[in-house]
């Protein structure tokens, strides 16, 4: 049976973390979790499930969840977020993987989010396919501080397992705005910093390809008012990210 190893990276996720850990303790070899030093319950829920805690301060997703990863015990590494949880079938899944001689490396799944109780199914956010099991001999995560991706040599294949993985990042709307300051800050920072520049056509115009990609041509709109919430607050992110760099450039 392959030996493995959950990898999770923490903030304040007492809200999460819980069903997180519930959803991947039976397949689980370890539970590894990297911390920022949460200040809410977040470390006492996850000594009550007996994870390997270890505390960092955090220097951006990528290089803080390879750090997470060079911890596992295993070489196997299922990595999930903490507002994130396995469906009873993806669950299934990697118990049946888990007893049979890997045929891959590379093992991708769905998600599937949750946005203020409705789950969005257009607006290219599902079936948002991602590779989350691993072994890491062969691949790591990018060094990007945010919208980091699984890095591997060309030519692996990848194999796609039943079942969702079900995210709950958006419990609020006001969640989302928040987030939106966030990553916009994150992103704007990121692309700065890598020499890239904003007109004022991107700007200006992006922002509006953005709504009417998600709403009209990806079929937004048949998740009703969320998927019009989905596609009008995805089009502000990109916006004020662009106004970022431009406020930084002219600075």
């Amino acid at each position: 049976m392959q030996q493995l190893s959950a990898v999770i990276i923490s903030l304040n996720e007492e809200r999460n973390l819980e069903n997180c850990i519930l959803s991947i303790q039976a397949i689980a070899d370890e539970i590894v979790l990297l911390d920022s030093y949460s200040t809410d319950a977040t470390l006492a829920i996850a000594k009550k499930y007996n994870c390997h805690i270890v505390q960092e301060q955090f220097i951006g997703f990528g290089p803080q969840k390879n750090k997470a990863i060079a911890l596992a015990s295993h070489d196997w590494i299922l990595s999930i977020d903490a507002d994130e949880c396995l469906s009873d079938t993806l669950q299934a899944s990697i118990q049946t993987w888990k007893q049979n001689t890997p045929t891959h490396s590379l093992y991708s799944m769905n998600r599937l989010t949750n946005y203020a109780g409705h789950w969005i199914r257009f607006g290219g956010w599902y079936p948002d396919t991602l590779l989350r099991l691993f072994n890491r001999q062969y691949a790591q995560f990018s060094s990007a501080i945010v919208h980091e991706e699984i890095v591997f040599e060309k030519g692996m294949q990848l194999k796609k397992l039943k079942g969702d993985i079900l995210h709950y990042s958006f419990p609020y709307i006001i969640t989302h705005l928040r987030k939106i300051v966030k990553y916009s800050s994150i992103g704007a920072a990121s692309d700065i910093e890598n020499g890239k520049s904003c007109s004022y056509i991107k700007y200006k115009f992006v922002p509006i390809w953005i709504f009417i990609t998600q709403y009209i041509i990806k079929l937004g709109c048949l998740d009703g008012r969320a998927g019009w919430k989905v596609s009008y607050y995805s089009a502000l992110a990109a916006k004020r990210k662009y106004g970022l760099i431009r406020k930084a450039i002219k600075a």
